[in-house]
């Protein structure tokens, strides 16, 4: 069930954005997986947590799923906040490219 959460809050596709390709991202989005949908501890999307993770590929995948780019999270940063803060610079161009910003427009304040 893409649906279901763990005990901490995240969703399948949080931990398929962390620790998978982006096939399985694909395959989340495909059965219904929401790819803005937030974990409820961190109140940060399923891109915050490949971007934190450093994976380029589930950015890519999750970019490709029309994933908000501009979500603020429990800490007020959005994913090109930790793509930097981690020193992650080809996350960085994926989510300027994708017209990213620092202010971020959706979530917490």
């Amino acid at each position: 069930d893409p649906a279901r959460r763990d005990a901490h809050g995240a969703l399948p596709m949080h931990k398929a954005a962390e620790r998978c390709g982006p096939r399985m991202v694909e395959l989340l989005a495909a059965a219904g997986a929401d790819p803005e949908a937030i974990d409820t501890a961190s109140r940060s999307t399923a891109l915050h947590s490949a971007t934190r993770a450093g994976n380029a590929a589930a950015v890519a995948a999750l970019l490709g799923c029309q994933a908000e780019v501009d979500w603020l999270d429990r800490w007020n940063r959005t994913p090109l906040h930790w793509a930097g803060f981690h020193g992650h610079a080809e996350i960085c161009r994926l989510l300027v490219d994708a017209r990213a910003t620092l202010e971020g427009t959706v979530g917490e304040r």
